[in-house]
């Protein structure tokens, strides 16, 4: 169980130590949108690159935050039924929708993430939404990333979970 609790916590630093690192993608969203307003309002001179880099590094954005999400609990769900559950159903409830819900949905659409990533680095694929027409790999990449440690996250939980159960309905 000690094993397993390092492993945890290991992955638990490391979510931690991605959203501290990714959080800095907002100052760069933010200085890109300010300089694009600043171009198109006051020099009049829009840019034609702004848009689709905000959107590429927002997409980033979100997704390394998926698994921060995961390990502070921050998903929603009903608790109107929940809260009233003794830790230890609340436990099964957590390990049984993960095992059915979580895990296999995660794993796919993470899998169908890195083949369109390897999709849009064979072919070179652009972006259509600007006439910038930026390449997607890079963004791709940094999505399917996010959700490989969410993914990641996600079975580190579960073990968690899986070792609380065998405690008894504590937590490790």
């Amino acid at each position: 169980m000690k094993v397993i609790e390092k492993i945890y916590n290991g992955i638990a630093a490391f979510t931690d130590w991605i959203k501290t690192g990714s959080k800095w993608l907002i100052v760069i969203i933010i200085a890109i949108v300010f300089y694009d307003v600043f171009m198109r309002y006051v020099l009049n001179k829009p840019t034609a690159w702004a848009w689709s880099l905000t959107y590429m590094i927002g997409a980033c954005l979100y997704a390394m935050g998926f698994a921060y999400n995961w390990l502070h609990d921050g998903n929603t769900r009903v608790d109107i039924l929940y809260q009233r559950f003794s830790p230890k159903v609340k436990l099964w409830i957590d390990l049984v929708f993960s095992f059915l819900f979580a895990i296999p949905i995660i794993a796919i659409v993470t899998w169908l993430l890195g083949m369109d990533t390897v999709f849009a680095f064979k072919i070179h694929q652009v972006d259509d939404q600007s006439y910038w027409k930026p390449i997607t790999w890079p963004y791709k990449a940094g999505v399917t990333v996010g959700f490989v440690f969410l993914f990641i996250q996600i079975i580190a939980t579960f073990l968690k979970d899986v070792m609380a159960l065998i405690a008894g309905g504590r937590k490790p």
